[in-house]
């Protein structure tokens, strides 16, 4: 089986949260924990925060997995919020 890369793990993760608000906290502890549980791999949160910034541009990428990140502005909150949809 290939590696998992943190790109890849979080790819899967973002398509499972379409419809539903995310924050930097979810995308680095969260998804680290997707990560082990599903495909047994261990990422820090860093390679997943740097992940999710090319994520995040790459309009194309995300399109070809079935999602888009919308960014959200939550006054409840000072954290990055996005919409996947």
């Amino acid at each position: 089986m290939a590696q998992k890369t943190a790109r890849f793990i979080l790819l899967e993760w973002l398509r499972s949260k379409k419809g539903r608000l995310i924050r930097t906290h979810n995308i680095e502890d969260e998804v680290k924990r997707y990560g082990v549980l599903a495909y047994n791999k261990t990422h820090n949160g860093s390679s997943y925060s740097r992940a999710f910034r090319v994520i995040k541009n790459d309009v194309a990428l995300m399109r070809s997995h079935g999602f888009e990140i919308q960014q959200s502005n939550d006054p409840d909150s000072i954290e990055g919020t996005w919409l996947v949809t």
